[in-house]
């Protein structure tokens, strides 16, 4: 045999065991190559495998029910009725994912280039109108809400409960709108409960309208390393407070905290233990 065939044959050996690892790879890692965008609409009805295309958007729950790590959903405008979800208890969200992303593969809920999605709260109960509870990174980024009006119990719009390197970014929130509760509201338009490295950024946070007793713009219950930054926070008792059980290492910073009728920050409300704060 000639050294020129040897070297050629050795050649393709060397090449289709190349092509063996990167099949194997792909086999292995199907989700590293197939990120997929989809569209929802307030009126959306296609099933999911047809939502890819921006004329032919599915429902939100369509939406929550199905989508997982590397997926885009696109939010257009209009306004997200979340009534018919709303459990009654503030510790199940309406809508909220039921998949989790991975790291550097996060689930990404978004309004669609020049959109405003608008989501409603839960007006009969104190359901959290949208947000996360038991799954890992997930953002949401763009969305806005309306304006809740009770006075009898605990309300906030946004929870991220037990939903661990997780975003909230470039959202407008409204808020409660009322008279007086009963001292012992713990309405926000954001909480953070049982969780660990979230970041809050770049939202406007309007924290309640009128003389709602004991709100804030954003909660931290039992929260470790979240980051709250570049947000402006106004109305309402407070910016951020702290609240109940251990958290630990939070970050709060450059936020923009005004028209408050108590204190920017608070640490240390109602017996909370934990160490490693940074405000600036």
């Amino acid at each position: 045999m000639s050294r020129s065939h040897t070297t050629s044959s050795n050649a393709r050996t060397r090449l289709i065991a190349a092509t063996l690892v990167v099949a194997a790879i792909l086999i292995a890692s199907p989700r590293a190559s197939r990120a997929e965008t989809y569209y929802v609409a307030h009126d959306g009805a296609s099933a999911w495998q047809q939502c890819t295309v921006i004329g032919s958007p599915c429902s939100w729950q369509t939406a929550m029910a199905n989508a997982v790590a590397d997926d885009l959903v696109y939010f257009q405008s209009g306004t997200y009725d979340v009534e018919d979800e709303c459990s009654g208890s503030w510790e199940y969200i309406a809508m909220a994912p039921a998949n989790s992303g991975t790291a550097g593969h996060p689930i990404t809920f978004m309004a669609y280039p020049g959109h405003t999605p608008r989501v409603n709260g839960c007006i009969s109960n104190e359901s959290p109108a949208f947000g996360a509870r038991d799954v890992d990174y997930i953002i949401w980024d763009g969305f806005s809400s309306g304006t809740l009006h009770d006075s009898d119990r605990e309300n906030w719009f946004f929870l991220y409960w037990n939903s661990n390197y997780s975003i909230v970014r470039n959202c407008t929130f409204a808020g409660i709108d009322s008279a007086l509760g009963d001292g012992h509201r713990n309405s926000a338009p954001i909480r953070v409960e049982d969780a660990h490295d979230v970041e809050i950024y770049d939202n406007d946070l309007r924290c309640s309208g009128g003389q709602v007793i004991n709100s804030a713009c954003v909660y931290l219950f039992a929260a470790v390393r979240t980051k709250v930054h570049h947000n402006t926070m106004h109305e309402g008792d407070y910016g951020v407070m702290q609240k109940i059980n251990v958290n630990t290492d939070n970050e709060i910073y450059n936020n923009f905290i005004h028209s408050l009728a108590y204190s920017g920050v608070v640490l240390t409300e109602e017996n909370v233990d934990g160490s490693g704060h940074k405000v600036h």
